[in-house]
């Protein structure tokens, strides 16, 4: 066939589905049939399709095409000050956008690498407490995919975004009259489009002399392309340190990949780093790029090294002295420039002498070191990162809430926050959420005794969901699981 046939039935399939579509208007329905259409129009092999409530913040919809989602864990969302946009990480992805002048982060579990292999994140739609997303797979072929699949691509996006503006109720004006600067920003261009995009404006909060001192050395390091070890507590921002130096470097606007080495089974860590071919190992159905080569020209964030296997870190070690590799299953030798930042809150040196981590490789990642007190060494950067989280949920879940109480405030600075920023923040959102004065009083603060005094514990890792699953226990057990009571209690 030749090529100008071949545009013919993509114009006839593309106008095909426009016809189509225009008679859906209900959401489950449209995303079965959106998804169907953009796969077999693409040529994808697998895609998803996900709506978000951001005033709720929960997963609403999801259709998935060419694998199984059940065990994979629902992205979430978050409030975000610091970024603009959306970035495409290459692996656990964090994809953002931004509902008027409100942005948001999207986390993905980074299980989802095991089942989907997303080449592309976009975002359709952003407006009125809906945020869409379009998640694309490679191509069914194995080949990349060309500047005509992109400009079909950048067809589709704006017809299914129309689509379902008018499913959910916002219905633009048929003759395209332009929207105002507001909702433009739920707008994709062809410069959206693409896999990776700079990602910028993290700020560290504190004004205590540990946090200066990390300031510091974040600008005397961030130039000189050297392996930074990020050390402290789980809870301290040793990830938004990471950040700042890749942003503060000349390879800013390069990619920043991160990955998480704990948070993977230890028998998929390397093929996470330095990816795999089709049949490399069971389930390995197509070829797979790792993080060292999304992250060429860039960077690469290894959070917890110090639980990274020996095996992979003797492989890691070799990448670092020269830039060379190979995928898991593979013969071809890669090449990757990438700067390593890596970070763990646990005592590497410690782990040396117990046999747990090679000390050659210590030598590579441990350049620079920038140490990150926990939070109970530095009280004064309580009541600074109190007021910024109280500020930013106060504004979130629309609260009237005035102030934070001082009362609030000293109890704070009693706690020894064993979860640290992380927990603080837990803590503060909790506390607006709950609170009905016009201050944010004590009654939500934490103690010594915690399960004495707020009825049950906060745990730093822990989710909303999970205190009010806790918060709803006790109250069953206060009226002896009768429910009639526990309505009224």
């Amino acid at each position: 066939m030749h090529m100008k046939e071949k545009e013919t039935d993509k114009l006839a399939i593309l106008a095909q589905f426009s016809e189509e579509l225009t008679g859906i208007e209900n959401n489950d329905k449209l995303f079965d049939f959106l998804i169907d259409g953009i796969s077999k129009i693409i040529g994808c092999s697998q895609a998803s399709l996900m709506m978000f409530d951001s005033e709720k913040r929960i997963l609403e919809l999801m259709k998935v095409r060419g694998y199984d989602a059940k065990g994979i864990g629902d992205p979430r969302i978050e409030l975000t000050h610091d970024i603009s946009k959306w970035v495409y990480d290459g692996g656990e992805v964090f994809a953002l956008t931004e509902d008027g002048s409100t942005k948001y982060l999207i986390l993905f579990d980074q299980q989802e690498n095991k089942y989907f292999d997303c080449e592309l994140r976009i975002p359709l739609l952003a407006k009125n407490h809906k945020i869409t997303l379009l998640n694309i797979g490679k191509k069914a072929t194995g080949t990349d995919y060309s500047n005509e699949d992109i400009t079909v691509l950048q067809i589709l996006v704006n017809l299914v975004r129309l689509a379902i503006e008018r499913s959910i109720g916002l219905q633009e004006s048929a003759n395209g009259i332009a929207r105002s600067k507001k909702d433009k920003k739920g707008d994709i261009s062809p410069k959206n489009i693409q896999i990776k995009k700079k990602v910028e404006g993290v700020n560290i909060i504190g004004v205590s002399p540990a946090i200066e001192q990390v300031h510091n050395f974040i600008e005397r390091v961030a130039n000189k392309d050297v392996s930074v070890l990020i050390t402290g507590e789980s809870g301290t921002g040793k990830d938004l340190v990471a950040r700042s130096i890749h942003q503060k470097s000349d390879r800013q606007d390069k990619p920043y990949v991160a990955m998480n080495c704990a948070a993977l089974p230890e028998n998929l860590v390397e093929s996470e780093l330095f990816g795999h071919e089709k049949g490399a190992f069971t389930g390995a159905h197509m070829q797979k790029k790792g993080k060292f080569e999304y992250a060429d020209g860039g960077t690469l964030f290894l959070d917890e090294i110090g639980d990274m296997n020996l095996t992979t870190q003797a492989k890691l070690l070799r990448v670092l002295e020269d830039g060379s590799f190979q995928r898991t299953g593979g013969n071809s030798t890669l090449k990757s420039d990438v700067r390593i930042l890596a970070a763990s809150n646990k005592n590497i040196n410690e782990e040396i002498t117990n046999g747990n981590f090679r000390e050659d490789l210590y030598y590579r990642i441990n350049v620079v070191q920038i140490h990150i007190p926990p939070l109970r060494e530095r009280k004064e950067d309580i009541e600074v990162l109190a007021e910024y989280f109280f500020e930013k949920f106060n504004s979130f879940y629309d609260k009237k809430i005035s102030k934070i109480d001082n009362s609030a405030k000293t109890r704070l600075m009693e706690y020894e926050f064993p979860g640290n920023i992380r927990e603080l923040q837990n803590i503060i959102e909790r506390a607006v959420i709950m609170e009905q004065s016009c201050k944010l009083t004590i009654d939500f603060m934490p103690s010594s005794d915690r399960k004495k005094e707020m009825g049950f514990s906060i745990n730093s890792e822990g989710s909303l969901v999970d205190l009010e699953k806790e918060h709803i226990k006790k109250v069953l057990e206060d009226v002896n699981f009768n429910k009639s009571h526990a309505a009224t209690s």
